[in-house]
């Protein structure tokens, strides 16, 4: 088992994965008092981007596992794009038809630019203690489920500042101090090295907290200590290219069936026409 990753000032909830602290605030956009919005709650994970290969392959295998039971309550977009598609295209899938697979390929979610590269994700928000007492007992009753993702229900609670940032990791390591004060110097939001997005007002203070975790993972060793969550970011991208696989497949078949209706409404009926609204017999 890895050793737990140590924060200053943070808690480990979820050794590893999940961490929290004390925070003082003013009222949130709902008007909540600080009492009910007390806890820092900050996540962080690893993942790989795939490459579109990797991705086809994934739906593939992922086809070849499938039952059609159908998504449940918590269907990821994957098992909701497995239970959409009709059964022939599935077959096609998991027989590897060439056709099939080059379409496939024309709907890859991968971005090409940053397909192979490695990131260290970051996602932390105040949460209303009630909100977070609700997590923890969840997680207690259904050890099983997947902390990262339950907690992450947590911080995105509405009215509440959150935000999340990937930092591009280069041969495992975080980039250097200067890259990274370099690109906060520019106020930058979304690049290959460094993406900020979520729900926040001060662009600096993230920064700054972001500093201060980073710190914590200067080798290879502490940030081998994360969780893998590449498997989540395989599962995401192959769903959002199988939705778009299957919509365009029905959208093709629905224009194919217009077509053909609209082509049988010219063409005139096999031993009669008609003129003006008359009919005559040929």
């Amino acid at each position: 088992m890895a050793e737990r990753i140590e924060l200053p000032d943070f808690e480990a909830l979820v050794d590893n994965q999940v961490y929290a602290r004390r925070v003082s605030m003013e009222k949130d956009k709902l008007g909540y008092e600080p009492s009910r919005a007390s806890t820092q709650i900050l996540l962080f994970g690893r993942h790989y981007i795939p490459t579109d290969d990797e991705v086809v392959g994934y739906i593939v295998e992922a086809v070849q596992r499938a039952s059609r039971n159908g998504p449940g309550s918590g269907a990821t977009h994957l098992e909701q794009a497995l239970s959409m598609a009709p059964n022939e295209m599935l077959a096609s899938i998991k027989s590897w038809e060439k056709e099939t697979i080059e379409h496939l390929y024309k709907h890859c979610a991968v971005e090409t630019s940053i397909s192979g590269m490695e990131y260290l994700q970051l996602k932390s928000g105040i949460c209303p203690d009630f909100a977070l007492e609700t997590v923890k007992e969840g997680l207690k009753k259904h050890p099983e489920a997947d902390a990262l993702k339950s907690y992450g229900k947590a911080i995105s609670y509405p009215g509440f500042e959150s935000w999340e940032v990937l930092v591009r990791l280069e041969n495992g390591l975080i980039p250097s101090e200067p890259t990274i004060d370099t690109l906060i110097g520019f106020g930058v939001t979304g690049s290959d090295v460094l993406e900020v997005n979520g729900r926040y007002g001060n662009y600096n203070l993230v920064m700054a907290q972001t500093k201060e975790i980073l710190s914590a993972f200067d080798s290879r060793e502490a940030i081998s200590k994360i969780k893998d969550v590449t498997g989540d970011i395989n599962s995401h991208l192959a769903g959002l290219t199988l939705i778009a696989f299957v919509n365009c497949i029905i959208e093709e078949r629905g224009e194919e069936r217009k077509s053909r209706t609209d082509k049988s409404q010219q063409e005139p009926i096999p031993g009669h026409f008609f003129i003006h609204g008359n009919e005559t017999k040929n």
